[in-house]
């Protein structure tokens, strides 16, 4: 088996994976989280990087985030990044840590890194005119070669305090950049133990884009975001985050890990 043909077992084989392993999964369901079309507005490529507190705040993330999105979102002022910029990042900082306590509920001094990672996006992201500026730049940097993804990627987190080269391409990823993928705990374990990758970020993301890149020969609108995603799907406790009374899952990544092994060794 070639290294194209591994490639393309392994994407075509983590879809079957997830379909055999959950119960109540749909095709629109599933499409639901694979969605990677970039954003329209700068509001919306804002929300997302505000609400990358998930990713890397434990504090923050158990109360998921339907619990404060309308409230911050009416504090942010729908979002609005230039606004947010000129008229709450300058507040005075007591006046602006009480606003991020209210906003994110921080019972201790954790709610301050999710202001400077904030006001830093926010920063960066003035920057830019709009998004369709914003994107041209990003597209500065050919996302198809490993060099140019990881010098944006340390760019942008050179910027944003508490990002780096997990939550950089995470959010990328998110606002449609659809080569890049997050090297999370799911993905590094998957990749890594499938020999694909060592477990060094950079190494994972690139891993991941291969794979997919070689996947396109079967389908077209495959993705490392999407492989991303599927990996994530099947190694994560939070499966299905958005129809938890509708899907469940019995799979593992362990076990995922072990029956493609087997799997291979049995085609070689």
């Amino acid at each position: 088996m070639t290294n194209i043909e591994k490639n393309c077992f392994i994407y075509k084989r983590a879809i079957e994976y997830l379909w055999e392993h959950s119960q109540g999964l749909t095709q629109e369901i599933l499409d639901s989280y694979l969605i990677d079309k970039r954003k329209e507005t700068m509001n919306e490529v804002f929300h997302v990087a505000v609400f990358s507190f998930r990713d890397w705040n434990a504090q923050f993330a158990k109360s998921g985030i339907k619990e404060h999105e309308e409230e911050i979102k009416a504090l942010f002022k729908d979002f609005d990044v230039y606004s947010f910029n000129q008229n709450i990042a300058t507040l005075p900082e007591e006046e602006l840590d009480e606003l991020f306590k209210k906003a994110f509920k921080g019972s201790n001094d954790k709610y301050k890194n999710v202001k400077e990672n904030v006001c830093d996006s926010a920063k960066f992201l003035s920057e830019f005119k709009n998004s369709a500026e914003m994107y041209a730049y990003f597209d500065t940097f050919d996302s198809t070669k490993k060099e140019e993804r990881n010098k944006l990627i340390r760019i942008i987190a050179g910027r944003i305090k508490w990002w780096g080269p997990a939550l950089v391409p995470n959010w990328l990823k998110d606002i449609g950049m659809s080569n890049y993928s997050k090297p999370d705990q799911h993905v590094i374990y998957i990749i890594s133990n499938l020999g694909l990758s060592s477990v060094d970020e950079y190494d994972i993301i690139e891993a991941v884009f291969r794979i997919a890149e070689d996947y396109k020969s079967i389908d077209s609108q495959a993705s490392a975001f999407k492989l991303d995603r599927i990996l994530w799907l099947i190694g994560s406790k939070s499966r299905f985050y958005n129809h938890k009374n509708i899907v469940t899952f019995t799979g593992s990544r362990e076990e995922f890990v072990e029956i493609v092994k087997a799997e291979l060794n049995k085609a070689n």
